[in-house]
């Protein structure tokens, strides 16, 4: 279980990666505000008038998303803060990195606050969530194996 984790977490980072560095990545984003705005015009218009963060908010979606598969990877508390570190450092490099990789995609702090952002929030779930299930009892095979403590347990049984 725990290795295909690994695995998923390796992928979305990849993924995600892949996505801030293509130029595709825009068009297609581009493609979804239009539909948006061809499907209820009222509705989402005075919305996207609005936005003054471009596609922070796609950031905060992306990368907390990354973080939920790479959290859930990790087997001990350490390796999560550590983790949580290192995903932050590589998506601010991601982010510096865009101009080397694109051609219409430049530097945004307010695309790496996003990235920040979607990271904390996705740790500060995760968290809560697994804090939650552990009182109750109930944590499951969910959370199987990414404690440290749990495999302590099983070795004294």
């Amino acid at each position: 279980m725990i290795i295909r984790r690994r695995i998923v977490a390796v992928a979305a980072v990849v993924g995600a990666t892949a996505l801030m560095w293509s130029d595709g990545a825009v068009g297609v984003w581009q493609s979804i505000v239009a539909f948006a705005l061809r499907w209820n015009e009222p509705a989402t218009s005075s919305v996207m008038g609005a936005r003054q963060w471009g596609d922070a908010d796609l950031h905060v979606a992306v990368w907390g998303a990354v973080a939920v598969c790479v959290l859930l990877a990790l087997p001990s508390p350490r390796a999560k803060w550590q983790g949580l570190i290192c995903l932050l450092a590589w998506s601010w490099f991601v982010e510096l990195a865009q101009p080397w990789f694109t051609d219409i995609r430049s530097r945004q702090s307010v695309d790496a606050l996003g990235n920040t952002v979607g990271i904390i929030g996705a740790y500060a779930v995760i968290s809560v969530w697994a804090r939650v299930r552990r009182a109750r009892g109930d944590a499951g095979s969910f959370f199987a194996g990414s404690e440290r403590t749990e495999g302590l347990a099983a070795r004294e049984r």
